[in-house]
Parts: structure tokens; C-alpha cells; sequence
């Protein structure tokens, strides 16, 4: 079953307008039932809770809700759709489906919300292109040459992208920081990039390929803040049955916090790969009494 992890979250909401001009006798429907999605088929899901609106525009929809994710919880693949539909019946048994194919991930609903604005919708433009990774025009290129050296380059934005979205990546790691990482490995490990007729067979061996290396070392990436806050906010999702049933408190909860924040640290410190970290937190959490 999916793990549902309550977040509170603010509605996105465009100014509601009314439009001057007569709608003709047979007019669309003023209301639609709608819900938006992230792909079921990744690691963490974001689902909306069902909504009504009256924009008939999918596309629309959606671009606010890709909008809403990135703006609340950092994601950032701008990959969200939505279901517009003329009764609530149909949209909430295609929620139920997407919520069923997600059952192997971990669903996070979210309450959003979309009013349509009064003016008339822009001419799409051309996405903006996505920022350079902060620090990349430092990067030591070792003895990686063009083309490889262009195209590891290249790899940057995707490295970043890939922790953004990742369940795990973007709360220990700043994605910047993580894309340099990818970048010095490509230079160390140059040869592993495969040329191909096939286009699927052509590039680098994949970030999971390269998360379960032992010489994909995170030293340089793991911040003592970050990481603290991620045992905290870890342990509040955890505890969050405990908490609405009275069973604990968020002030013993952040105690046993504190308490594991330092010994995680210490533990990523000395084993410092990804493939490690839940060890590193089982063995944090061993000395440090539950709330």
C-alpha cells in the first residue's frame, strides 16, 4: 500500500473573473471535476485532492499544478497532469486508479486548487531554459577531451534534475552540489561512456549505476544543517500516527531528534555513499530512545 504523508499545503489560486461577452445557447459546461497527478510509475507521487473548476483547459490546469509542486515541495520535472471531467463519478474512479498504480511508491496528497483568470490565456512561449549548475564553470575537467568532455557538461542540468526529483537525493544532498559529484565521476570513469546505433544504448551508464559505485563518494556534498533537518523532518513523517493519536508529542520527537541528528551525521561522515545511508541511520538511531 502507498505511504501517505500529510502535508499541508496552500491552494494555488489565479484571480476569478467573469467574462463580459454572451455565451452562445448551447454553451460548455461552468463546471468541471478535476484532479492532478505526478507519474504513478516514480518513487514519489504528489496527488491532488478532487476539486471542481470552471476551466475546460486540461493543459492549463496542469501548468499551475506543475507550478504548485515546484513551488511547495521543490519538484521540479514539470511532469503533473490533470483530469477534467463533466462529473465527479469519472474523475474520482480515475483518481482511484492512479492511486492504485502508485501503491508502490509514496503518495503525498496535496489540497490544490484552480480558479481561472479573467484575461485571455498568453501565447505559450518556449520553456525557459533551466539554470546552470551553481559552481559548474569551476569543474576540473581532468584529462576528459571533447566530445566527452562537452558531454558530460551537458549531463549537468539532468544530474540536478535527477536529485531534485529523487525521494531521497534532494533532502540530503544540495542538487547543485550532487551534479558536480556526477560530473567529476564521468571525468574519472570517461571510458564507461557507449556509443551505440541504438539511440538507447548510446551516453553514460545510469545515475542508479552510479549511486551503488564505492568510488561515488559524498564527502563533499553532506552539510551538517541539511542533514539535520532531514532527521527532523523524517522523524516528524514518521511519528505523524503517533502524533494524531496523542501518543507522543512533537517536543519528544524533536528531542529523540536532536539525539540521532549528530550520530547520522557522524555515521554518513565515515561511510559516505548513498548506498549506505540507511545503514548509516539504523545505527544512528540505535543509542536514541524512541518518543
Amino acid at each position: 500500500m502507498p505511504r501517505f504523508y500529510h502535508i499541508a499545503a496552500a491552494s494555488t489560486l489565479l484571480a476569478a473573473a467573469t467574462v463580459g461577452w454572451a455565451r452562445p445557447a448551447l454553451a460548455q459546461p461552468t463546471t468541471y471535476y478535476d484532479f492532478c497527478w505526478t507519474p504513478a510509475t516514480k518513487q514519489l507521487v504528489y496527488v491532488s485532492a478532487p476539486f471542481q473548476t470552471s476551466e475546460p483547459r486540461s493543459a492549463l490546469v496542469a501548468d499551475a499544478f506543475n507550478a504548485f509542486v515546484k513551488q511547495q515541495f521543490g519538484y521540479s520535472a514539470n511532469d503533473g497532469q490533470c483530469s477534467v471531467d463533466l462529473n465527479a463519478t469519472v474523475r474520482d474512479s480515475k483518481r482511484a486508479q492512479v492511486l492504485k498504480q502508485a501503491q508502490n511508491g509514496e503518495v503525498t496528497p496535496v489540497t490544490f486548487t484552480y480558479t481561472p483568470a479573467a484575461a485571455p490565456a498568453p501565447v505559450a512561449s518556449a520553456p525557459a531554459t533551466a539554470p546552470a549548475v551553481a559552481g559548474s564553470a569551476s569543474l576540473d575537467p581532468g584529462n576528459l577531451k571533447d566530445p566527452w568532455l562537452q558531454k558530460a557538461k551537458d549531463e549537468l542540468r539532468g544530474s540536478k534534475g535527477y536529485c531534485e526529483t529523487n525521494i531521497l537525493l534532494h533532502r540530503i544532498f544540495d542538487c547543485d552540489c550532487f551534479a558536480r559529484l556526477v560530473f567529476q565521476f564521468r571525468v574519472a570513469h570517461a571510458g564507461q561512456y557507449r556509443q551505440s546505433n541504438r539511440e538507447e544504448g548510446t551516453g553514460w551508464p545510469g545515475f542508479s549505476n552510479v549511486l551503488m559505485a564505492p568510488d561515488f563518494i559524498c564527502t563533499a556534498c553532506l552539510e551538517d544543517a541539511r542533514l539535520t533537518k532531514y532527521v527532523l523532518d523524517k522523524m516528524m513523517e514518521n511519528s505523524y500516527p503517533a502524533l494524531q493519536a496523542g501518543r507522543t508529542t512533537p517536543e519528544k520527537v524533536k528531542a529523540r531528534a536532536d539525539c540521532v541528528a549528530p550520530k547520522y551525521i557522524a555515521e554518513f561522515k565515515a561511510h559516505p555513499h548513498v548506498f549506505e545511508e540507511q545503514g548509516n541511520w539504523n545505527r544512528a538511531s540505535e543509542g536514541c530512545r524512541a518518543p
